[in-house]
């Protein structure tokens, strides 16, 4: 039987050992930098472009969500109906 005495502190790196490098870099966030030296060049633009084309994506996301959540349950339905 394996017991923890009062002085045991478990290695902070061993849960970031067990998971392979794909899990981590599906896990890992991303970050974009955008240059421009002079004012007006741009950048707020840019930045609001990519913000508006991930909120569409997410909005397209969870809307087949939802329409695939409400077949299963109009379909669950059916099924307990009949």
């Amino acid at each position: 039987m394996f017991r923890l005495s009062p002085y045991f502190r478990p290695d902070p790196a061993a849960p970031l050992a067990s998971l392979n490098r794909g899990e981590m870099r599906a896990r890992r966030g991303r970050l974009i930098v955008f240059f421009g030296m002079c004012l007006s060049a741009g950048k707020m633009y840019a930045m609001l472009k990519v913000a508006r084309q991930k909120r569409r994506f997410m909005l397209r996301l969870l809307g087949a969500a939802a329409l695939l959540w409400l077949v299963l349950m109009t379909a669950l339905f059916l099924r307990a109906a009949g």
